[in-house]
């Protein structure tokens, strides 16, 4: 966790490139772990590998860290959306998810997953960010990143009136053999009260184009 929060904190002070990274445990899963870092382009990322506050990370992990089912598995994608603001660290309750659309249902998925996201960062106030992306290299294969400021916020999400067309379009066959939604639900790290204050005083735009990393 100090290695993990010491790249997160200086990534967000010294790279101009960063949109966000946020780090979090499993709910349930005590020890699981989920990062989404967002960046303005495929450049700013590879930029941050070759930072010196990501050495201790890249060290950490070659040096079998992981337990025997808890090999890190990561995902490239470029996410809709314009690039912004770099937002600050806030804790808050987040989802990770990856699936793969059939083909012939891509079109009708895009139109109602951009609804329902412009819809939640417009209208719930305990959103705190919706991210949409496409794998940069397997076709129709999606990610998407949800960050609530609790999970009661959350929960009240998933009842509000933009989010049931989503919900009715999971239950109708709509994902490729092998694709069928993986997802993972994570508190964020607990920052310093006081840091996290100062950070909200200066809100981040919601809005990104971004190459993002799960």
């Amino acid at each position: 966790i100090e290695i993990i929060q010491g790249d997160q904190k200086s990534s967000l002070a010294d790279e101009p490139g960063i949109i966000r990274f946020v780090v979090g445990e499993d709910k349930d899963k005590k020890n699981t772990f989920y990062l989404h870092e967002e960046y303005v382009d495929e450049n700013a990322f590879k930029k941050h590998t070759e930072m010196p506050h990501y050495k201790p990370w890249d060290e950490f992990t070659k040096s079998e860290p992981f337990t025997e089912d808890g090999t890190p598995e990561a995902g490239f994608y470029y996410c809709t959306h314009e690039a912004g603001k770099k937002e600050p660290i806030r804790s808050g309750h987040a989802l990770n998810a990856k699936f793969t659309i059939k083909a012939d249902r891509r079109d009708e998925f895009l139109k109602i997953i951009k609804e329902d996201q412009e819809k939640t960062l417009s209208d719930e106030k305990g959103s705190i960010q919706f991210v949409i992306g496409e794998d940069k290299e397997k076709e129709n294969t999606f990610y998407l990143f949800e960050q609530y400021v609790n999970e009661e916020a959350f929960k009240e999400h998933n009842e509000m009136p933009h989010f049931q067309p989503w919900g009715a379009f999971t239950k109708t066959d709509p994902f490729a053999e092998g694709g069928e939604p993986v997802a993972g639900f994570y508190n964020t790290l607990k920052i310093d009260v006081e840091e996290e204050k100062k950070e909200e005083e200066e809100p981040a735009e919601k809005k990104q184009k971004t190459t993002a990393e799960e």
